[in-house]
């Protein structure tokens, strides 16, 4: 089992952002705040994570917010995961059994992840 935490304000990742530029043409980007808690994601996993794991696993993430903000879990999971592609795992697609929760706690805010390779508990 890898586990590990990461500390900060967990950062949702929403729908990709489009905007039109003046030509007429559109531009996506990735919300910069998205992007740093991905890295801070990738960094921490590179600690506790020699190679990807192979197979089905079972992912369990625990949020930690610093306060009561309105915020979906589901957005929360795919910027934490999305972090973890190709570091912890080759691709999220390998996540069969996903436990996830948040809750507040202002004095410590961030992210316990937990990935094993036994799918059936």
């Amino acid at each position: 089992m890898i586990q590990f935490f990461v500390e900060g304000e967990p950062v949702p990742k929403q729908s990709f952002r489009v905007v039109e530029k003046r030509s007429g043409k559109t531009h996506g980007y990735a919300d910069p705040r998205v992007t740093a808690w991905q890295t801070a994601i990738g960094t921490i996993a590179n600690q506790y994570c020699d190679k990807p794991l192979e197979g089905k696993l079972l992912a369990r993430l625990e949020f930690y917010l610093s306060n009561n903000r309105v915020v979906d879990l589901d957005n929360l999971c795919k910027a934490t995961l999305d972090g973890m592609k190709g570091i912890v795992y080759k691709d999220d697609n390998q996540i069969y059994v996903l436990h996830l929760s948040k809750e507040v706690n202002k004095k410590t805010p961030g992210v316990m992840v937990y990935v094993d390779t036994e799918v059936h508990k």
